[in-house]
């Protein structure tokens, strides 16, 4: 066996660490040219537009509004959700759709629109009962977030979560709580009656603050917003947990706690489905009327006039915002 010398190991060692810094350097720019958009390349070579009217004679704040109405999300009507599924309520009719071909139009109106177009949507993710399972697309948050840009991310103003009780008050959402990328400024989760531990059994409303821990980890965010929903049976029960979660204050990031804002609890109504059909689409769940409970049935023993009568389900929204300790 032929020895090494020590001079030999430290050319080696030293090639090595040469090697190692260059491959470090070329991982660190791609990072740095991920974090960014467009933006700082289209900035240098672009026409100003003076001869047009929209940037001669019109505002930056008016033009601001104006891309805001083009930029923001509209429905797809020619998609409905299902009358017997989790996902359709007053505002989720049908699939929302985004029209950014405004970006195309011109570098200058790219340079003004690039954030713009990120921070008038408001990223909606359900996690469980989703689209998905009714033939649509859907996407889980950390997904979305990742590739998005820094500067991208940081634009993101509002992000709503559909979440069943399994996935708040367990190790998915106090993971995507970690993820860098993830860092709303203010979030909105809704807790359906479909989505209460074992809702389908009749098993009384429980709601613990073990999930609010989590939110210490979501730098930068400023409020939450947490609806409850149940069927108008449960309207007492409700109106109790929320109570409770009323008194409830949160670690922030940074030197804050996100403290609930004390105002009177309301509650908002809306007719929804009586019925659940099941992956399956032999059997359901439906509500009896005369029992009072949630039972399972084939599709023969569906009453469908009480299906169509609907079910009227109400919400309590309960409001934290970042405050300094």
């Amino acid at each position: 066996m032929v020895k090494t010398s020590g001079a030999g190991n430290s050319r080696s060692q030293t090639q090595s660490s040469s090697t190692l810094s260059a491959y470090a350097r070329a991982t660190e720019n791609l990072q740095r040219q991920l974090q960014y958009t467009l933006a700082s390349k289209v900035s240098v070579h672009h026409n100003k537009q003076r001869d047009s009217p929209l940037f001669s004679f019109l505002t930056k704040e008016l033009r601001a509004r104006i891309f805001t109405f083009a930029l923001r999300g509209y429905y797809d009507r020619t998609q409905t959700y299902r009358d017997d599924g989790h996902i359709k309520r007053p505002y989720y009719q049908h699939p929302i759709l985004i029209d950014l071909s405004l970006l195309q139009t011109c570098r200058l109106i790219y340079l003004e629109t690039h954030l713009l177009a990120v921070s008038v949507q408001e990223p909606t993710f359900w996690c469980e009962n989703g689209p998905d399972r009714e033939g649509f697309s859907s996407e889980a948050p950390e997904a979305f977030f990742e590739r998005l840009t820094r500067e991208q991310r940081k634009a993101v103003h509002t992000v709503r979560l559909f979440t069943q009780m399994w996935w708040l008050e367990g190790e998915e959402f106090a993971s995507l709580c970690k993820n860098e990328a993830f860092r709303p400024h203010r979030l909105k989760i809704i807790i359906r009656h479909s989505d209460w531990w074992y809702w389908e059994d009749d098993n009384p409303l429980n709601l613990v603050r073990v999930w609010g821990n989590h939110l210490r980890n979501v730098r930068g965010l400023r409020e939450v917003v947490l609806e409850l929903e149940t069927i108008s049976r449960e309207r007492s029960k409700l109106f109790a947990i929320a109570h409770t979660a009323q008194s409830w204050v949160f670690p922030a990031s940074g030197d804050r706690r996100f403290s609930p804002v004390q105002t009177p609890l309301k509650s908002t109504k809306r007719m929804g489905s009586a019925g659940f059909w099941l992956d399956d689409s032999e059997s359901g769940i439906w509500y009896n009327t005369d029992g009072q409970c949630w039972q399972l049935v084939g599709s023969e023993g569906a009453d469908e006039d009480k299906l169509k009568a609907g079910l009227e389900y109400i919400s309590i929204f309960i409001r934290w915002v970042a405050t300094s300790k």
